[in-house]
């Protein structure tokens, strides 16, 4: 696994050992960035069940401002970390050991430009869970970006407020791509 794009573009990255996590493909990522071009423009990502924190680590590579990375494990907690070290990037990094809903409920004070969430594929309520306090703590900025890598057979409901940009297939795996555009639909 690798950094596919950006100022770290080719630098290897760790994984945690295990059946535990699911790395995003290369693929996937490079697609993804081709997707964004005209909406890419620095920011704060925030990387929820970071895993090994390619995500996070991928915007930072391209341009991010900041990037907060959210994993309850404790393993991941150490590979993004030592990633991080690695590419000098912990001046623009933050790394969470929490639990996601703890993690969203914390951000009250916080707006991001990005969020890439990827949880558990079987964990369905983790993708509810999430897009709703997402939603409800208005952790996106105007026009800010929700990115949702699921399962093809998964479908979720496009939150009021939101706009879909994109909704992309890659075998098993697809990725949801929303835009927050209107915060007065957003009830709080």
């Amino acid at each position: 696994m690798r950094i596919i794009g950006g100022d770290c573009r080719g630098i290897k990255l760790s994984a945690p050992l295990g059946l535990n996590t699911r790395p995003t493909l290369d693929r996937i990522r490079e697609s993804l960035f081709n997707i964004l071009g005209q909406y890419f423009n620095g920011g704060t990502v925030l990387d929820l069940f970071a895993g090994s924190g390619c995500n996070g680590l991928e915007f930072l590579s391209r341009g991010v401002d900041f990037s907060y990375f959210v994993d309850n494990s404790s393993q991941s907690y150490n590979v993004i970390t030592s990633n991080i070290e690695k590419r000098r990037l912990k001046d623009k990094s933050k790394v969470l050991k929490m639990d996601y809903k703890k993690a969203l409920e914390s951000f009250l004070s916080e707006t991001f430009s990005y969020i890439y969430m990827d949880p558990p594929f079987m964990k369905r309520d983790y993708y509810i869970d999430s897009i709703n306090l997402i939603k409800e703590n208005r952790l996106l900025k105007k026009d800010g970006l929700l990115i949702i890598e699921h399962k093809t057979d998964d479908t979720f409901e496009l939150p009021e407020g939101f706009s879909e940009i994109k909704n992309k297939k890659y075998g098993n795996t697809s990725l949801s791509i929303w835009s927050f555009v209107n915060e007065s639909n957003i009830c709080g």
